[in-house]
């Protein structure tokens, strides 16, 4: 995924996490895993976040999943948007 953009590796990740664990679990967790590296991770994250925050569906789907940690990921987004108010 090297020359991706954080938005298309959070497009990927979402596109596991909308087929389902048993997916991402046939596919290969390491594919997964991939979106988060190569030191974006944490914008990975904020746009995957912020694409749930849109889509009420869509984010149900995803906290359903044991991939994904929704709760903590917008958590750690709101801890950064205050921090960068400060």
């Amino acid at each position: 995924m090297r020359g991706w953009s954080a938005k298309r590796k959070a497009k990927r990740a979402l596109e596991m996490l909308w087929r389902g664990d048993t997916f991402i679990e046939a596919f290969g967790d390491r594919e997964y895993d991939n979106c988060f590296e190569n030191g974006d991770g944490d914008e990975v994250v904020r746009c995957i976040v912020a694409e749930c925050d849109a889509d009420p569906f869509l984010s149900r789907r995803v906290a359903q999943s044991r991939f994904a940690c929704l709760d903590q990921w917008r958590e750690f987004v709101a801890k950064g948007n205050a921090e960068g108010k400060e």
